[in-house]
């Protein structure tokens, strides 16, 4: 039974504060194309291996309803024009990299490769396995509480 739930009914005024957990992210360990967890090595000396990461927010968090807004006002502005596949997977591309507050292990080309929105969408546009991934991660709710308890 729910500890929220109290003699005839479920209190309101005890539920957590979904959203602002959510806007806190969680940290995603990247699995390449076969599944296997990704490392990288940083260039220093004896250094250890470190995770390639990527932390997103959550779909209940104030960020992910903005960019929801976002794309439903420019949809609405488009009436008449087609919706096709191609704008659909657009949108959702751009949804989750929108999403993403920052990552760890990621280069190009032997250069840094620094979180921003498009090299967001270069990185899972050249990696098609990491979006369902991260997209996975955001619909994860237990799992931004998990990371509130220290469990």
């Amino acid at each position: 039974m729910s500890e929220h739930a109290a003699s005839g009914g479920f209190d309101l005024s005890t539920a957590p504060d979904v959203t602002a957990q959510e806007d806190q992210g969680i940290v995603v360990h990247i699995r390449d194309h076969e599944g296997e967890l990704m490392y990288y090595t940083p260039a220093k000396e004896g250094a250890s291996p470190k995770p390639c990461t990527i932390t997103v927010v959550g779909s209940y968090s104030s960020k992910f309803k903005r960019v929801q807004e976002s794309i439903t006002t420019r949809a609405l502005k488009r009436r008449g024009a087609p919706i096709t596949g191609g704008l659909v997977k657009a949108q959702a591309l751009e949804q989750v990299a929108d999403c993403i507050t920052e990552w760890d292990g990621w280069i190009n080309k032997g250069k840094p490769f620094p979180y921003s929105k498009e090299n967001a969408v270069a990185l899972m546009k050249q990696l098609p396995y990491v979006q369902p991934q991260l997209e996975a991660a955001m619909d994860d709710h237990a799992a931004f509480f998990e990371k509130a308890s220290g469990s």
